[in-house]
């Protein structure tokens, strides 16, 4: 997850010679997917709770923090409404995917 949310931050930067910084890559799509909206980043990020708690990734009391740094994240990179969806789609198959943990290794939520 992390790994994925480094490579949609870094696809929409670019190293700019001028000054020693990034900045966001310009686009030359004739007509890019329209943004992620308040709602869709909302259901996003509740998806994104929701698998990291069931794989122990984040713990109950540390998860809105990490949900709040992914926001931040997801903000800075202006996630299209395609992009979120895959993002959804992988949280999703992180959720099915934990349900068939063996009992020795699900992590404790409370």
């Amino acid at each position: 997850m992390l790994l994925a949310g480094y490579e949609l931050l870094a696809a929409r930067l670019e190293f700019d010679p001028e000054t020693p910084r990034l900045r966001p890559r310009r686009t030359k799509s004739p007509s890019p997917s329209p943004m992620a909206d308040a709602a869709e980043m909302d259901a996003l990020l509740a998806h994104l709770n929701a698998a990291f708690l069931s794989i122990g990734y984040a713990h109950p009391h540390t998860v809105e923090s990490m949900v709040r740094s992914w926001r931040e994240v997801f903000a800075r990179a202006g996630l299209h409404r395609r992009e979120a969806a895959m993002i959804r789609g992988l949280a999703q198959q992180v959720l099915w995917s934990a349900q068939y943990l063996p009992e020795e290794v699900r992590p404790e939520l409370d």
